[in-house]
């Protein structure tokens, strides 16, 4: 049973809602559901399932594990927990924010591409957007291409399953779009980076991982074809050092 109609997704939510309540408590301050799901913009049998939790007291958490429901709906849930008061550090722009919550995830949140399953509505505290993108959000962006090629195992792009060069695609383009406070659904993403960024070259690999990502075709490639979407990342990745770096 994937979930693929809303009817499916919102029950699914509410076991995982249950599951938070029951094991953080009046530890925690807000659940949100991010990236293909957050915005209901998921494939069925491909999109993982993105939880964003923001507790109180990030030294008092209890493991959080949604293994049973996660075999139940046959999707892969990934949870990341996230402190309140690096969020609200965030918000005032102040020394003490730290990497795990970003201005990007501030734009997130501000325009409504999680959706807040349960807890406090923390988008009201997000300054305007307009403000947000005044702030330096070129090191963010740097950032994310010094994690996919970073030559920690665990974060390097290349170490991973093909669908996720795909998602990483998808996903870098997406952050270039919110660093000028936009937001585009997946199949918008190639149009609204051409009116953005007039000269980034890359958009031509973006239509593909989108391919790839709807037809799921990339669940199933050889050898050959594995080749072939290597060299598309690369080439996708040079591109977009070129934009953030310059």
């Amino acid at each position: 049973m994937y979930p693929t109609s809303r009817k499916t997704v919102n029950q699914m939510e509410k076991e995982i809602i249950r599951r938070a309540k029951s094991f953080l408590g009046k530890n925690l301050v807000a659940l949100l559901a991010e990236g293909s799901y957050g915005s209901y913009d998921f494939v069925e049998g491909y999109s993982d399932y993105d939880l964003s939790i923001f507790v109180k007291n990030f030294n008092k958490i209890k493991e959080i594990n949604f293994t049973d429901i996660s075999e139940r709906y046959h999707i892969d849930i990934q949870c990341v927990v996230r402190s309140y008061e690096d969020f609200q550090n965030r918000v005032k722009n102040n020394h003490k924010a730290t990497r795990f919550i970003g201005n990007l995830d501030l734009i997130n949140i501000k325009k409504k591409k999680t959706r807040l399953l349960v807890g406090m509505n923390i988008a009201n505290s997000v300054p305007d957007i307009k403000k947000i993108i005044k702030r330096d959000l070129g090191c963010e962006l740097r950032a994310e291409y010094y994690h996919a090629t970073n030559l920690n195992p665990s974060w390097n792009i290349y170490r991973r399953e093909p669908r996720k060069w795909v998602n990483y695609i998808i996903n870098l383009s997406d952050r270039l779009l919110l660093s000028k406070g936009v937001i585009s659904k997946k199949d918008d993403i190639p149009k609204m980076l051409a009116k953005y960024y007039p000269y980034f070259r890359g958009i031509k690999y973006i239509r593909e991982a989108l391919v790839l990502r709807k037809t799921k075709r990339v669940l199933k490639l050889n050898e050959t074809e594995k080749k072939h979407l290597k060299n598309i990342l690369n080439q996708f990745l040079e591109e977009y050092k070129r934009q953030v770096f310059c």
